[in-house]
């Protein structure tokens, strides 16, 4: 599993709508690990000066990620794969559920000997 972020573009008008588009967004992600696809939603980031919004993930690959943001209506310039320090949590209490929910259903043991 690798994390990846999606950059789209969205207006400072926009933004007031973000928290139901967090929503739509974390849903979609989780529908589609639910049809057999190891992709997980994170965190949104929202840069209000560049209009631009970052989408966090954790899926299996890029395709992955981005059916996910297409299920989730987002209109995305691109999609890529980064890499962030371990600094960052995954242990949210909502992080953990969906993490043990993603686990039970694909039964990934990710490399490393992590816990996702």
């Amino acid at each position: 599993m690798s994390e990846f972020m999606v950059e789209a573009y969205v207006s400072r008008i926009a933004a007031k709508a973000a928290g139901s588009r967090v929503e739509e967004v974390s849903l979609a992600a989780e529908t589609l690990a639910q049809e057999g696809t190891a992709v997980r939603f994170l965190r949104s980031i929202f840069v209000p000066e560049d209009e631009t919004c970052f989408y966090l993930y954790w899926a299996e690959s890029l395709e992955a990620v981005r059916e996910a943001a297409t299920r989730a209506g987002l209109r995305f310039e691109h999609v890529s794969e980064v890499v962030s320090d371990q600094a960052v949590s995954h242990t949210s209490e909502r992080e953990a559920a969906a993490s043990d929910r993603l686990k039970t259903i694909h039964h990934i043991q990710p490399t490393g000997g992590e816990t996702i």
